[in-house]
């Protein structure tokens, strides 16, 4: 008889500069505007804020915010995710999530970086 161990799920792991975005995030009046809100906390923590944009179509996720975290070597976009209820936050890696607006966060990111190159 074969006895099968489930592996226990890796352990989600946040950057120091991701965890200080969600407590500079909490301190904010998302209610009172998350643009606002976001560009706020982005700043709070040294990010940047790429962009923000509404995203009706998306399940449970009425407006996004990407932000980027962290020098260019070790930058990390994150996707800021309002809910629904237009209250709610979550933050995810662009690098993990799912959410549609991760691959368009990678590609402008991507532009943005050659964008010095260009004008140059």
């Amino acid at each position: 008889m074969e006895t099968h161990v489930a592996s226990a799920p890796a352990p989600v792991t946040h950057s120091l500069e991701m965890v200080e975005l969600e407590f500079a995030l909490d301190l904010e009046d998302v209610k009172a505007g998350f643009d606002e809100a976001a560009a706020a906390a982005a700043k709070a923590t040294g990010g940047a804020l790429l962009f923000t944009m509404p995203t009706a179509a998306i399940p449970d996720c009425s407006r996004v915010a990407v932000i980027s975290l962290g020098e260019r070597d070790e930058r990390e976009l994150v996707l800021v995710i309002l809910g629904d209820d237009g209250v709610s936050t979550r933050i995810e890696t662009v690098a993990e999530s799912r959410n549609p607006i991760a691959a368009l966060a990678r590609s402008w990111s991507s532009v943005m970086e050659r964008m010095p190159a260009v004008a140059a």
